[in-house]
C-alpha cells in the first residue's frame, strides 16, 4: 500500500494516530448523500457482498486502533484489482476468480 496519502487519510478520518488508511466510514461519508443511501451502502461491506466475498476489497482493523466497529475498519484493494485499474491490458477475468462448482 502506498504511504503517499497517509496524512490525507489521517486528516479525513479525523485521527492523526491510528487511521492512515481509507475507512468504511470515510467511503460512506464521501459517497452517500442521504440516510437511505447510507443504509444501502452498509450492505456492500458485509461478508456476503461480492466485493468482500471475492476479496477484491479487504477490511481490517488498523494497527493500534481501539475501535471495533464496521465503520472503523480500514479498506484495502487487492493487488489484482489495483493492477487491473492501472493497466488497460489486463482482462477483467483475471481479477474475478471463477465461481467454485459444487459437487
Amino acid at each position: 500500500m502506498s504511504r503517499r496519502y497517509d496524512r490525507l487519510y489521517s486528516f479525513l478520518n479525523n485521527d492523526d494516530i491510528n487511521c492512515k488508511q481509507p475507512t468504511v466510514d470515510l467511503a460512506m461519508r464521501l459517497f452517500c448523500r442521504s440516510d437511505r443511501e447510507w443504509r444501502s451502502a452498509r450492505e456492500q461491506f458485509t461478508s456476503q457482498s461480492p466485493l468482500i466475498k471475492r476479496k477484491i476489497i479487504q477490511l481490517y482493523l488498523p494497527p493500534n486502533s481501539t475501535a471495533r466497529s464496521l465503520l472503523s475498519k480500514a479498506m484495502c484493494l487487492n493487488d489484482k484489482a489495483v493492477n487491473y485499474m492501472l493497466n488497460e491490458d489486463v482482462p477483467i477475468e483475471k481479477l474475478i476468480p471463477k465461481p467454485r462448482t459444487r459437487k
